[in-house]
């Protein structure tokens, strides 16, 4: 299913998110379990390891586990979408770049396989958010800049205290986004459909997440880009009222 056809279910039953999820649910989990259920038929038919040969057998389980991190992926962006549209704790305090840290580290492996180099330049901030609401929005970012690059491609990641604010920015050297395309990316299951981009896999809802968490928390998110140049995220988000010094939260 395409970004376009996917959009397309959402505003055919009236913008209901909850059947648009449940299309596009139905179909991205449908997809990798008809893959699975092929290479157990093959290993059923086979009655012992032994009539494998051990590469063969190698490339199967790569490929059912491959597989399986995309239904993952699937059922993680889901459940992060509906944890977005529920009441959040106001009172706790989380130093932005403590979480933008520990999302680098999170996605350092996936950056180096594509030979993704991520830079930071962060200083301690804090905002009235859960780490979890943060990892939301930086992973998200993150995932996308790297995903949507090049070898040899660069992202970097920023977080920058300012008077009564604090600002996050994610930017990358990578695709890009159409002209055409800026004003319909945090559209729920929208994705974009470029022949580079076509065979990227994805669900079309981290952006969507994005902006419902930064809303969520008062801040204003922003994106310029460039096609074949890259993009970047802006977000500012109100600084933690009262806040004259970093305190740690687990």
């Amino acid at each position: 299913m395409t970004g376009d056809s996917m959009n397309d279910n959402f505003e055919k039953n009236g913008g209901d998110l909850n059947i648009g999820l449940a299309h596009m649910m139905a179909h991205e989990l449908k997809s990798p379990l008809s893959v699975i259920e092929g290479y157990l038929y093959i290993l059923k038919k086979k009655s012992r390891a032994d009539d494998f040969n051990p590469q063969d057998l190698q490339v199967i389980l790569d490929r059912c586990t491959a597989r399986l991190e995309q239904m993952r992926h699937v059922i993680d962006d889901l459940v992060a979408l509906d944890c977005a549209d529920r009441s959040r704790d106001e009172t706790l305090r989380t130093d932005v770049a403590k979480v933008a840290l520990d999302c680098v580290e999170q996605i350092q492996e996936t950056a180096d396989k594509s030979r993704v180099k991520i830079s930071f330049d962060v200083s301690p901030a804090e905002v009235a958010a859960t780490p979890g609401e943060l990892s939301m929005i930086i992973s998200n970012l993150l995932c996308n800049a790297v995903k949507y690059n090049r070898p040899e491609g660069k992202v970097s990641l920023t977080v920058k205290p300012e008077d009564n604010s604090v600002l996050l920015e994610v930017g990358d050297d990578g695709l890009g986004i159409a002209p055409e395309n800026i004003s319909k990316i945090f559209k729920p299951l929208w994705r974009e459909k470029t022949p580079a981009k076509r065979d990227i896999p994805g669900t079309g809802v981290g952006l969507s997440i994005v902006e419902k968490m930064v809303k969520i928390l008062g801040g204003v998110i922003s994106v310029t880009s460039t096609q074949n140049e890259g993009t970047m995220f802006r977000i500012v988000l109100p600084k933690a009222a009262g806040c004259n010094g970093i305190k740690e939260s687990n």
